[in-house]
């Protein structure tokens, strides 16, 4: 059932590869040995399809490109070995999906034809040699704010989640380019400094932390791939697991691999739900229960399916307690019903889940409340009850930051008026996605 399959962050020097390294690069050694074990990593996920972004393909001035052509090929000839090339099929289809989808999300981006780049093609030769045959999509950076790189691995995230194709995103990126007194560009103490830095933060899934690194330190430590970490982390969404293979810096420039995988406990409802979706929307039937299910799943529970589209709601449906035998068989139930169903709104098409965001929360069992001053909008959803009426609504929505609000909007859900006195429960929430 998964999509999204994870990613890498892998360094680019040509030096990496025998024929232009000619010796050299066992001076690189662990990173050779991290980068070999990444793709024999990724080729076991068996992609369909490399997202690839590289600091060094050709793009415009203000805008990223995306690479939609059937074919890919590049070589090294501007390292002096033009035998040294590749050729890869694209994934036009995606590709094109990719840059409707960022256009969307207001981010600045065509489609251009060009030649593979360093950045792709050494990532992508140490992936051949472990075998992996996949489609490719090559992105180039534009003069974007890194918070757009950010929003771009976002964007891409759900648009994998609301695909069938198996797709891992490759991270192209050296990290400072002036870590010792041999390095190219000269050597500077913000080197190292960005290095350990970024490597920690990358190690915990962390991007607010390198959102917010100086932008002095940055320019100091004459980094090169800190957007296509960014970008990496925003597709592998929130507490990614995290391995780090190696950092090393033997020509004066930090060399890291990581490789990222989806975190399944976080992810396993949203593509539950997507995949309940794009079944009904295929055949008009309920996408049938997983076999295999870990026990949390099994139990019966109450949930809540939403879907938002450019950040306003396109259906929620959900369940006070449970109607179905199994947690994993409600939410099945209420993704369709959030996207055919909501009275509200006109029933999904199958063209629109590419622009659409789905959150599924999992609803604690309801507990009674004395008074008001037992509830929290940012901690706790709230019940009020009044007869046989009841109306619900779920904690930390936007623009809903008093208690009072909180109950104004429950009972009007409800059909209960404003100043009736009702029964108060609260529960709480885990929400998995956007």
């Amino acid at each position: 059932m998964t999509m999204f399959l994870g990613g890498a962050l892998l360094p680019h020097p040509p030096i990496l590869l025998p024929a232009i390294g000619q010796g050299r690069e066992k001076e690189a050694a662990a990173t050779l040995q991290a980068c070999g074990e990444a793709a024999r990593e990724i080729a076991s996920w068996e992609p369909d399809v490399f997202v690839l972004i590289s600091p060094h393909a050709p793009s415009k001035a203000r805008a990223v490109a995306v690479n939609a052509s059937e074919s890919l090929k590049g070589s090294l000839r501007a390292f002096g070995f033009p035998q040294e090339e590749q050729c890869w099929n694209g994934a036009s289809e995606l590709a094109k999906s990719l840059v409707t989808a960022w256009g969307r999300g207001g981010i600045s981006c065509q489609e251009q034809e060009q030649e593979l780049d360093h950045g792709a093609l050494v990532p992508l030769y140490f992936l051949a040699q472990a075998g992996c045959k996949a489609k490719v999509v090559t992105v180039s950076f534009g003069a974007l704010a890194q918070r757009q790189y950010y929003k771009m691995g976002q964007i891409l995230r759900r648009l994998i989640l609301a695909g069938t194709q198996r797709v891992a995103v490759i991270a192209s990126g050296d990290l400072s380019h002036r870590v010792t007194r041999n390095a190219p560009a000269g050597y500077h103490p913000a080197g190292e400094q960005f290095d350990k830095q970024v490597v920690a933060a990358l190690g915990q899934g962390d991007a607010e932390t390198l959102l917010h690194l100086p932008w002095e330190l940055q320019e100091e430590a004459g980094e090169c791939g800190l957007r296509s970490i960014l970008f990496l982390l925003g597709a592998c969404g929130s507490e990614p697991l995290v391995r780090h293979l190696s950092y090393e810096a033997p020509f004066g420039v930090g060399y890291a691999v990581t490789l990222l995988r989806e975190n399944q406990q976080m992810a396993f409802p949203v593509e539950l739900a997507w995949s309940s979706i794009r079944h009904y929307l295929q055949q008009r039937t309920l996408w049938p229960v997983p076999s295999e299910l870990a026990e949390e799943w099994k139990r019966p529970g109450a949930a809540f399916v939403s879907l938002k589209k450019e950040g306003m709601l396109r259906g929620c449906i959900g369940t006070f307690a449970p109607t179905q035998p199994s947690l994993a068989a409600e939410i099945i139930r209420n993704a369709v019903l959030a996207a055919m169903e909501d009275p509200r709104f006109e029933p999904v098409r199958e063209e629109e889940l590419q622009t659409l965001q789905l959150s599924v929360d999992v609803l604690s069992e309801p507990e009674k409340v004395a008074s008001e001053t037992q509830l929290d909008p940012k901690e706790y959803g709230v019940i009020v009850q009044q007869g046989h009426r009841r109306g619900l609504l779920l904690p930390d929505l936007e623009g809903v930051d008093t208690v009072e609000e909180q109950l104004r909007i429950a009972k009007r859900k409800a059909g209960i008026a404003e100043t009736a006195a009702v029964e108060l429960f609260r529960f709480r929430v885990c929400r998995y996605g956007v």
